[in-house]
């Protein structure tokens, strides 16, 4: 990739300068600035910031009449009348479409001379977005429009009333390489409760941002609490971090051409999917197991004769000795009958009995024997393991799995080869038709020549099962090739053999591949970095990212996963019974039904006389591992394997593995009680296991050797070259062994400080352990010796002699049943018993004396050197690995009831959605307040337990914030409530308010168990719903016809729904729903009286909107509803509220006043007589020649003395400062004559 430099040579600031002297391009002080790149002179200038628009929300249309420049498509080509028009809704009526997800809403555009002059929009609408367009196609009627052109309006910001929005950006990523001469934006966007979590795409021009993601799973996880600040674009690959979810990437060109093609974690993580099990080394015949390794040579019996030419052969089947039943016989093969090559095998039936060759076969008569043997022998000297890769869509390649065992069978055991011993009659779990194993001529090969000459690899093609993660690998993880690899033992190299196209197409259901290795040599050896790769260097969670040449680099990070899973269990008497691991291991039978080893290895058995050390390493998702952990008893960790002896093993030995038994399951949370097991909601927890082994007893010999003999010498022996008859002591008693061969350097001699006896006896520091001695080749268990020394026998002392009747001659041989006496061969010394015995007898007298046996045996030996002993603390990983819960499911089926789930009453078993919700008006109470269903604890078998279960609530997170929890310990929040045995989750307080949009509560539940003293935890998920607002206006209320801007009334209460009073008030808005004139009337309801009112949007007050009601309308009622929004983004009838009052028109209340009904000239006498009466109501109304709205009185007001207006004041004086320096208003005919005269008294 290209390394991007930019240079910035302008566009500086400079505070070291006086403003008036600083250069072009510099800058004292900016804001709202950046620096542009440019090819140009005018590289690093500064360019001012421009605002942001609102392109990305939805809403509904603005009622009322739009400008033209909403129309895009002008005119028509139909016959047009002038002022006739359309409407419409999008989508409903015919010839009106829209392409955006908008509904409801009515247009009406009109056509003057083909041209549309005018657009409105009306009705209750939602969802449509800038950018969007309605259509307009009416090819009937008159006018028309249709023919080549429509009408077309594409929505604007100002056509639209914004109610809806995507979430809140908590990060966006600027492109500043333009695509297509065009600026790109991608947003990161937290949802809301209307849309989940997504990546909006904006390209400069066009209508609105795109969602990039499927993410219908919510798998997103973003965070308001977790910026997105770490985003680069490495061409069209989009890399961010947040710090909560594992580091993630997007191909833009993918995600922009597919929005629904990244559906899930594993196709936007950067940390690839880990294939975590090994190949297994199987085929299935006819639905039955066989072993994967195919033999180089095998035979069977024509069933029925074969008289004209024909290329189909069918084998016998019925009678297993005389057929293939392991099925052996594979497509290659060369086929012989006796010494006469027929052809090659071309194809086989699926049941495996049936043969085609590639030649044309006659005249072989039923029950004859047909040879098949593969002549490509290249495994013939090789211990070989194969293991896979996956290369995904973006060329990147997974881990590498762990290998299979060697894939090596001998060919001691086929007796289709000449000199191999014949078919075995018994032990089942050994492949039918193999044979005994050693002949005594083989036996005594190896004793002469110390090799095993058939211990060869007989295995021609090695057929391998491969699990993959899906029947759909592309789809769900972009699995484009695999890559099948193989490993020699005494190569450090890993080479690879194929690398095969994959499609959903190439697995299952049971998500099995299957690939047959034919002994078809590598094609390259991969780099050497990928030889230690174990995982990839991705970290858990990082919360920096940045671009350093072309690679990311991440700061800040977490590297591992997750803690060591961990059960916290206090029983009922106070005894501690947490756990982490808890297993022991032990040696069994290799016949187990899960990882078939018997018949994947039919051969293979455990090393004997080690001692291994086994632990569990946890494996996330994608590839990084825990360290080893050890069984809590670290000693149950821990398994010494001695040797069999032949009186332990019996006619069915298949040979034996290492079992490993888990007591309890691996726990699913850590210490701290976070989760750390694999989930939906936790993609990073532990995902799978393996089994790791260390074992330091490293390399070692086998040692061929010829028969062994001990007893002597003995106290009847005589010393050789004495003159006198001199005799052995009982006490100088050994076991000989011959060393020839090869096995002179398995055992070798320490020449370094000479020899203590001056001839060729030396000491050793090999030790040996008796593995096949004695008579009858006895499997021995007997333990390590001390190779005493070794020398040429002669030089031991091991001389043997003739007499002459008178005297012993020593002739310089050795006693005749030492192997290859003749040649003085070298001879180890061990301590005595570990051969067969010699026995001397003699005369004690005489010099003369005999031994028995007189001739050497032909049986051979069997010897083991002591192992090197490694420093280096290794674990190696075994073929025993899998998922966690498939584990944990097996230890479960396998122990007493015992919890293992919790789930909600109705939800289904199999699949658990384990969520609810609750609403912010839910009244918590002094005791808290239980919502959503019953809690159920299911056993191993899914069936509910019904008693001894006790709920407590462990942890709550809020909209994934961890840092720090929002309940950790008491029940500050939720708690648990009972009721007659039935346990919900309850609120303990009402901190709760919905707001703009939902909160969620993931609750870790614990469930106790007495009986078993164990406890289990769940996550379940529960959402905050909105509560309806409420509002309470005033039912009735009066209003002066002529107050124009006045308050009309104010509401009564208005609250958002939540339950919390110190926050029930938030985020609410007031409207003016409809207005109906006259309602007990004529009923007319239009915006034009609801235009003649309104309302504070904050607070609901309600005035005239600058309006004076005629004086034809005194008496007359507008109904007048007022609507609570709470703001919360849900559907209307749950953020909405309306209540209605019946306004009055009628005349201004002026007041209560003193009266003098004889006028202006009476009103001092009234002051001094009568001061205190009469007092009475006085009500105004003005003339409609009089526009004023001003509440005070005005000359020619019509007075009255009721509300209803219809009793009139028709003279006198209203004393509205009774004082005798006050004033007074005179009333003449009804009217007010005279406003606020002095009294004058």
């Amino acid at each position: 990739m290209p390394e991007i430099k930019n240079t910035f040579l302008e566009g500086k600031m400079n505070k070291d300068l006086d403003a008036r002297l600083l250069k072009n391009g510099e800058y004292f002080d900016a804001q709202n600035i950046h620096i542009t790149k440019s090819e140009g002179s005018d590289v690093g200038t500064v360019q001012n910031i421009l605002g942001n628009k609102l392109n990305y929300t939805t809403g509904a249309f603005k009622s009322g009449e739009r400008t033209i420049g909403i129309v895009t498509t002008n005119t028509t080509d139909g016959i047009n009348a002038a002022g006739a028009g359309y409407s419409g809704v999008p989508n409903v009526t015919s010839g009106f479409t829209t392409n955006g997800n908008g509904v409801g809403g009515s247009v009406n555009i009109i056509i003057d001379g083909n041209t549309v002059t005018k657009v409105t929009f009306s009705g209750t609408s939602s969802g449509y977005k800038v950018g969007d367009t309605i259509t307009i196609s009416k090819d009937t009627g008159t006018p028309a429009i249709g023919g080549s052109t429509s009408v077309v309006l594409t929505l604007r910001e100002e056509d639209l009333l914004i109610t809806e929005d995507v979430g809140t950006v908590i990060g966006y990523f600027a492109d500043g390489e333009k695509k297509n001469n065009l600026n790109t934006i991608y947003y990161f966007v937290k949802g809301n409760s209307r849309h989940k979590d997504n990546i909006y795409y904006y390209q400069e021009g066009t209508t609105a941002p795109i969602p990039l993601i499927n993410n219908t799973n919510n798998f997103l996880n973003f965070s308001s609490d977790f910026l997105i600040t770490g985003i680069n674009l490495i061409d069209d690959l989009l890399f961010w971090t947040d710090d909560l979810n594992q580091p993630r990437k997007i191909n833009t060109v993918t995600a922009v051409a597919d929005t629904t093609y990244y559906d899930n974690e594993d196709k936007i993580s950067v940390a690839k999917y880990y294939p975590y099990t090994a190949p297994k080394v199987l085929r299935q015949v006819d639905g039955n197991d066989h072993c994967g390794m195919q033999k180089l040579k095998t035979q069977a019996n024509l069933l029925t004769q074969i008289t004209t030419a024909t290329k189909t052969i069918a084998i016998v089947h019925a009678t297993p000795a005389d057929g293939d039943p392991e099925h052996n016989i594979h497509i290659g093969q060369e086929i012989y009958h006796g010494t006469t090559f027929l052809g090659k095998v071309d194809a086989i039936s699926a049941d495996g009995n049936t043969i085609t060759c590639d030649t044309n076969i006659t005249n072989i008569a039923a029950g004859q024997t047909l040879t098949f043997l593969n002549q490509n022998d290249k495994l013939r000297d090789k211990f070989v393991r194969f293991a896979y890769r996956f290369k995904f869509k973006d060329g990147e390649y997974s881990l590498i799995s762990p290998f299979t065992q060697h894939c090596f069978i001998p060919q001691t055991y086929n007796v289709t080869y000449a000199g191999n011993g014949t078919t075995k009659t018994g032990n089942s779990l050994l492949p039918v038709n193999d044979g005994i194993g050693l002949t005594s001529t083989q036996r005594q090969d190896a004793a002469d020549s110390t090799e095993l000459a058939s211990f060869i690899n007989d295995v021609a093609h090695v057929n391998l099962q491969i699990e993959f993660p899906s029947d759909e690998p592309t789809k769900d993880f972009e699995i484009d090739k695999i890559e099948i690899l193989i490993k020699e033992s005494n190569r450090p190299d890993i080479k690879s053999l194929a690398q095969l196209n994959i499609t959903d197409d190439s697995v299952g259901t049971d998500k099995i591949y299957e690939y047959t290795y034919k002994g078809t040599l590598p094609y390259k050896t991969l780099p050497e970095r990928q030889l230690t790769r174990v995982y990839d260097n991705v970290p858990v969670k990082a919360k920096a990212q940045e671009l350093i040449g072309n690679r990311i680099v991440y700061g800040n990070y977490q590297e591992n996963p997750h803690n060591k899973p961990f059960s916290t269990i206090i029983d009922g008497n106070g005894n501690d019974l947490s756990y982490s691991f808890d297993y022991t291991l032990s040696v069994g039978t290799k016949n187990d039904t899960e990882f078939k080893f018997n018949k994947q290895y039919p051969y293979h058995s455990i090393k004997t006389r080690r001692t291994y050390q086994v632990g569990i390493v946890l494996v996330d998702r994608y590839g990084r591992q825990s360290p080893v952990f050890l069984s809590d008893d670290v000693n149950n960790s821990i398994l010494k394997v001695k040797a069999k002896s032949t009186s332990e093993t019996d006619g069915n030995f298949s040979g034996e593995v290492m079992e490993i038994s888990f007591n309890k399951t691996i726990p699913s949370v850590d210490k701290d009680n976070k989760p750390v097991l694999y989930s939906s909601t936790n993609p990073t927890g532990w995902y799978s296991y393996k089994v790791v082994v260390k074992q330091n007893e490293q390399d070692y010999y086998n040692v061929y050797a010829p028969k062994v003999y001990d007893n002597f010498p003995s106290a009847n022996t005589v010393i050789p070259n004495t003159y006198t008859v001199a005799r052995y002591a009982d006490s100088d008693k050994r076991t000989w062994l011959v060393l020839h061969g090869d096995n002179v350097n398995k055992v070798p001699r320490d020449t370094t400080e000479g020899s203590p006896e001056e001839n060729s006896i030396f000491p050793t520091d090999t030790d040996l352990y008796p593995k096949v001695v004695g008579a009858g080749d006895v499997m021995s268990d007997g333990p390590l010796l001390d190779v005493i020394s070794i020398g040429k026998v002669l030089d031991h002392g091991l001389e043997d002699a003739t007499h002459d009747g008178t005297k012993n001659i020593w002739d310089g041989n050795s006693y005749s049943f030492i192997h290859n006496r003749a040649k003085n061969p070298l001879i180890a010394e061990l301590p005595d018993g570990y051969g067969a015995d010699v026995t001397f007898t003699t005369d004690s007298n005489l010099p003369y004396y005999s031994y028995s046996p007189a001739a050497h045996n032909t049986n051979f030996t069997v010897w083991e050197t002591k192992p090197f002993e490694s420093a280096l603390d290794i674990y190696y990983e075994t073929l025993t690995c899998g998922l966690i819960s498939t584990l944990n499911t097996e230890i479960l089926s396998d122990s007493a009831t015992q919890a293992t789930s919790i789930i909600f009453d109705g939800d289904d078993a199999a699949n658990p959605a384990r969520t609810t919700s609750f609403a912010e008006g839910l009244d918590a109470g002094a005791s808290g307040q239980a919502f959503g269903p019953n809690l159920i604890t299911r056993d191993q078998g899914n069936t509910a337990i019904t008693s001894g279960i006790t709920y407590s609530i462990t942890q709550v997170i809020k909209n994934g914030n961890f840092s720090p929890p929002l309940q950790t310990t008491g029940d500050t929040h939720f708690g648990i409530s009972e009721d007659g045995g039935n346990f919900k989750l309850k609120i303990t307080n009402n901190k709760f308010y919905y707001g703009a949009s939902s909160d969620e509560y993931v609750i870790t539940v614990k469930a106790s168990q007495s009986s078993t003293n164990t406890s289990i935890y769940q996550d379940f998920i529960v959402n905050l719903t909105n509560s309806r607002p409420t509002i309470v206006v005033p039912a009735t209320q009066s209003h002066p016809h002529f107050a124009a801007n006045n308050i009309v009334f104010q509401i009564t209460s208005g609250v958002n729904g939540s339950a919390d009073t110190t926050q029930n008030t938030l985020n609410l808005s007031y409207s003016i729903k409809s207005v109906t004139f006259d309602p007990s009337g004529a009923n007319e309801t239009n915006n034009t009286h609801k235009a003649k009112f309104a309302i504070n949007t904050a607070n609901g007050t309600v005035s005239t909107n600058n309006h004076n009601f005629p004086a034809t309308e005194i008496g007359k009622v507008y109904r007048v509803v007022v609507e609570i929004n709470d703001n919360s983004s849900t559907a209307d009838n749950l953020a909405k509220h309306d209540d209605s009052c019946d306004v009055t028109i009628g005349g201004w209340y002026w007041g209560n006043y003193l009266f003098e009904s004889g006028g202006s000239d009476f009103v001092c006498n009234r002051l001094q007589t009568s001061p205190s009466s009469p007092f009475q109501d006085f009500y105004l109304k003005r003339p409609t020649t009089n526009t004023s709205t001003t509440l005070q009185p005005e000359e020619n007001d019509e007075v009255y003395s009721d509300a209803a207006l219809t009793t009139s004041v028709n003279a006198g004086a209203v004393i509205t400062v009774p004082m005798s320096n006050g004033f007074h208003t005179t009333i003449t005919g009804g009217k007010i004559q005279f406003v606020d005269e002095d009294n004058d008294c």
